[in-house]
């Protein structure tokens, strides 16, 4: 089993969704938390410089809105996801 950290986002009518993705459709792992949370905090930065450079579709309460956060995965052979549970949090 391929375990790492992926970035999920909760979809209304489907719940928890994998929303970075590879080259295959899989969720893109990440090696350590960190490197999953620095993609969202470089997610939210982008949509913070959106808003500042303005005017456009981008508001404040947008941009400041973090909907992304980090799972642990594992990978299994025949492609389904299992969740797991972070050391520092079981």
């Amino acid at each position: 089993m391929e375990t790492g950290y992926a970035v999920y986002i909760h979809a209304v009518g489907e719940g928890r969704v994998p929303l970075v993705r590879d080259e295959s459709g899989k969720p893109y792992l990440f090696s350590t938390e960190r490197a999953a949370q620095l993609d969202i905090a470089h997610s939210l930065v982008l949509k913070l410089q959106e808003f500042i450079d303005g005017p456009g579709d981008r508001t404040f309460n947008d941009a400041i809105e973090v909907e992304e956060y980090v799972q642990k995965i594992g990978i299994l052979p025949d492609g389904s996801i299992q969740l797991l549970e972070d050391e520092e949090t079981a």
